[in-house]
């Protein structure tokens, strides 16, 4: 699961730049939620947050090296050098993947 983001104004725009974002950034593409999970805000851009069931990974398009980590892992990496506030936003975005995991359509 890959929780991905995307920040524009209308729902459906919203979920294709989360999907986008998903394959540039850790080139992982699959099923992305009708319903965006969250939103939080990352510096000054407002997130929104989707659930995507990966079915297939490559390359990312951008010169990364994607890690891949579960749920207590990936709270723990996310907080690391971080203001806490961050930290319990991330943690409050992880849960509603985690609920919303079962739920992609």
């Amino acid at each position: 699961m890959d929780v991905s983001q995307g920040g524009l104004r209308a729902r459906r725009d919203a979920r294709q730049a989360a999907a986008r974002e998903a394959v540039e950034e850790a080139g992982a593409a699959g099923r992305i939620g009708s319903e965006p999970i969250a939103q939080y805000v990352y510096g000054e851009d407002v997130v929104t947050a989707f659930v995507l069931e990966v079915t297939r990974t490559d390359e990312p398009a951008r010169a990364r090296d994607p890690s891949w980590f579960g749920l207590e892992a990936a709270r723990s990496k996310l907080a690391e050098g971080r203001p806490r506030a961050f930290g319990a936003e991330m943690e409050r975005v992880l849960l509603a993947a985690q609920r919303a995991a079962g739920g992609v359509k």
